[in-house]
């Protein structure tokens, strides 16, 4: 890589490595700082997921309007498949400010019964409407109807995601303030402790999950025929052999149904846990194998952030004025904090797994007219080619695009992209050396640095999983290492030691899980699944944001 140079103006020219081609629209794109969405998209898209994230970003760019979290002049950019974003905008004007305040304020006080008696009862029925549709037993032409419904229904969902999320992210941001004002500036990683909801879709999920694992235990014919097997096929036809198997198999169908609508991982190329139970199977297995599992620490969680609020409230016990304003925001990120989660449940999960599912049937409808050769061919046509296909108009050289996307993005997927690309100011952190890169110290043993997330400390066997193909390789005590994490990969959060994530902050949603179940946690570790590899023995100190390779 060569060196960053300095360009005319108050911005520095970043470098750009020679494994990681970019390609600049005119000579204005690389004055700008582009930044990876390495949270979001820690993969390359898919065509179909590009296509399909214009839908997701009309709703959410309504949304932010609205709750005055709106900022003009944002450009997105497709690196090799990477999304990158730079901002062209000026800084508001004080009278922006103070109006896109009166909008936030006033999100933040009606969300919650918004939530209750409008957002979710409604997130409710349209789910319900969108499971019940028999996808294969409709004409194409009705196919393709249900299809838009369900991207209508979709986009309102995202829009909806909007307004939850910033409000949920503002009384956060408000109460780690005052908390600090309090308490000092060393104090800051505690004041994420207070942010915790006991009973989240998230929490709820792991435990059901952890249900079923443990009577597949009390079972010996349960347990082997999931120890024994990888095919989900296979294990479910065993299980449907015994009594006991098959009532199994009742409580399995009530937990996909109420937790299987989840996206496989950050693409549409992976599917659902409806559609392919093997990844439940494989964290049902993970359990069998190991048993002792973390475990839930549900009580000593509460009593930390019990004891947090009471040296809040002793310490300023004699000043009624900041007392109060303490309380009040508790009081309002205990309201908002818990939707921050729950609502990715429905719209993140279930909303986004639906559209899947109906994409899929498109694709299984566009190998018998012969427009594709293969159903996993939808995810690399976009929507307007998938519509052509079905009306039997399908471009001839279909194939030969999904064949050359396909390999465009497996090629793709080989490449760390940087950060940040284009032009940096003054004082970035893009200009600074990354911690995370290490230095080797002279008794062999590699430091990285992030976020300190979650506290605790863990030693163990490191396990790198980019994708959901590779949950069935992390065994109970060993180390996560990821690029990110969606929600259904959070059942991992039981059976691993501890979390190392590229990406994400202390609100991020590894971060914010795994305080939850109280998994200790690094996040945003820069180039942690390329420094550290398989097989290798790390501690984690989630307390001090620390990652140290023991060679």
């Amino acid at each position: 890589m060569c060196a960053a140079s300095q360009t005319k103006g108050n911005g520095t020219r970043l470098p750009e490595p020679p494994d990681f081609p970019v390609t600049w629209a005119d000579d204005e794109e690389p004055t700008r700082l582009w930044s990876w969405d390495d949270f979001h998209a820690p993969l390359p898209s898919s065509t179909m997921s590009t296509s399909m994230g214009k839908v997701t970003h009309a709703g959410m760019s309504r949304a932010s309007k609205e709750t005055g979290t709106y900022s003009p002049g944002g450009v997105r950019k497709i690196v090799n498949g990477y999304p990158y974003g730079a901002s062209t905008g000026s800084e508001p004007t004080d009278e922006e400010k103070a109006e896109r305040e009166q909008l936030l304020d006033a999100a933040l006080n009606t969300a919650l019964d918004r939530w209750n008696n409008e957002w979710r009862p409604g997130l409710e029925r349209d789910l319900a409407q969108m499971k019940a549709v028999d996808l294969g037993s409709l004409s194409d032409a009705e196919l393709w109807e249900a299809l838009q419904e369900f991207l209508r229904l979709n986009s309102h969902h995202w829009y909806l995601h909007h307004l939850l999320v910033m409000p949920a992210n503002t009384a956060a941001d408000r109460l780690k303030k005052i908390y600090i004002e309090i308490m000092g500036p060393e104090a800051e990683d505690s004041a994420h402790m207070l942010l915790r909801s006991d009973n989240s879709k998230t929490v709820q999920a792991i435990e059901a999950l952890d249900d079923l694992a443990v009577r597949a235990q009390a079972s010996d014919r349960i347990a082997t025929a999931i120890r024994e097997n990888r095919d989900a096929q296979v294990i479910m036809g065993a299980l449907r052999e015994h009594e006991d198997g098959a009532e199994w198999l009742v409580r399995f169908d009530e937990y996909i149904y109420e937790f299987g609508y989840r996206p496989g991982g950050f693409d549409m190329v992976f599917p659902t846990w409806k559609e392919n139970p093997a990844a439940s199977f494989d964290l049902i297995r993970s359990r069998l194998l190991t048993p002792e599992t973390t475990g839930n620490k549900e009580a000593e969680l509460r009593s930390i952030k019990s004891d947090l609020i009471k040296d809040v409230r002793e310490k300023v016990a004699a000043d009624a004025e900041l007392l109060e304003r303490f309380e009040a925001a508790l009081s309002l990120a205990e309201d908002l904090w818990p939707l921050k989660e729950d609502h990715s449940y429905y719209i993140d999960q279930s909303s986004a797994s639906l559209v899947r599912i109906a994409l899929a049937e498109v694709g299984r409808r566009l190998v018998a007219n012969g427009s594709i050769e293969q159903a996993d061919d939808v995810w690399f046509i976009d929507r307007d080619e998938a519509e052509l296909g079905i009306n039997g108009n399908a471009p001839e050289n279909l194939q030969s695009l999904a064949n050359e996307r396909r390999s465009q993005r497996e090629t793709n997927s080989r490449l760390t992209p940087p950060k940040y690309l284009g032009t940096a100011p003054p004082d970035h952190e893009a200009l600074k050396i990354l911690p995370a890169s290490g230095d080797q110290a002279k008794d062999g043993i590699t430091a990285l640095r992030g976020t300190a997330a979650s506290r605790g400390e863990a030693t163990g066997i490191a396990r790198v999983i980019l994708s959901p193909d590779d949950f069935g390789k992390l065994n109970n005590g060993d180390i996560l290492i990821c690029r990110s994490t969606a929600p259904m990969w959070t059942p991992l959060f039981r059976v691993a030691a501890a979390l190392v994530s590229e990406a994400g902050g202390v609100l991020s949603h590894p971060a914010v899980v795994a305080r939850e179940v109280g998994l200790p946690a690094v996040v945003g570790v820069s180039r942690a699944t390329t420094i550290i590899k398989d097989g290798q023995t790390v501690t984690v100190s989630g307390t001090d944001g620390l990652v140290h390779i023991v060679e």
